[in-house]
């Protein structure tokens, strides 16, 4: 991997649209808006967001809030450790799509987000 940022597009942003993902399910802005982030380094769209509003805020803390008095209330203190090293691990197995994508996004050179 170089360690300048690529114009070419990775594969995981093949679908520009990115969507929230609320309640266990991706779904656009409640408004319906979006934003576009850039590549600073190259002027290039990398991406459209959903907008998040005040709606899309209530629907995500409504979903938490079903969340936290459904299962993870009732999850031991291991069973919350168990699960979060298992999005540890995720983290990093998916770490170099990561770094590739911050990079893209601040137009920084590859190693500033491995520091």
């Amino acid at each position: 991997m170089t360690d300048t940022p690529s114009t070419t597009r990775p594969a995981f942003l093949s679908n520009p649209d990115k969507l929230h993902f609320i309640d266990g399910k991706w779904q656009p802005s409640v408004t319906g808006g979006s934003i576009q982030t850039f590549n600073p380094a190259t002027g290039k769209v990398l991406a459209t967001l959903a907008r998040g509003a005040q709606e899309d805020i209530n629907v995500a803390v409504a979903a938490a809030r079903r969340a936290f008095e459904g299962p993870w209330s009732r999850f031991t203190p291991h069973d919350r450790y168990a699960l979060m090293l298992r999005v540890c691990a995720v983290i990093e197995r998916h770490f170099d799509e990561l770094a590739v994508l911050d990079t893209l996004d601040m137009g920084a050179p590859l190693r500033v987000p491995r520091q």
